[in-house]
């Protein structure tokens, strides 16, 4: 199981253990991943850590100033499942 920091700057939208779809963008040098639809967003990935999962689930959110973090766990893809690109 793999776990992915994610920032929501409009607290309430998601709670823990809600079930929720990623969608990937890519930058020159990194991955970034929003969980749809544009409930959260995560910081640059590095490609070697690139996600293969289009899924996950909401683990503990936090408080934090002007924003709410929050942890997914990554569940294991289904085969023909990938990251949806923009």
């Amino acid at each position: 199981m793999r776990k992915m920091e994610f920032k929501m700057e409009r607290p309430g939208l998601l709670k823990e253990g809600d079930e929720i779809t990623v969608t990937e963008g890519v930058l020159p040098s990194n991955y970034y991943y929003t969980i749809d639809p544009s409930l959260a967003m995560s910081g640059n990935i590095p490609f070697r850590e690139r996600m293969l999962a289009c899924s996950g689930q909401v683990f503990p959110v936090r408080a934090a100033f002007f924003c709410a973090l929050l942890s997914i766990r990554i569940l294991p893809s289904r085969p023909g499942s990938s990251v949806r690109l923009p």
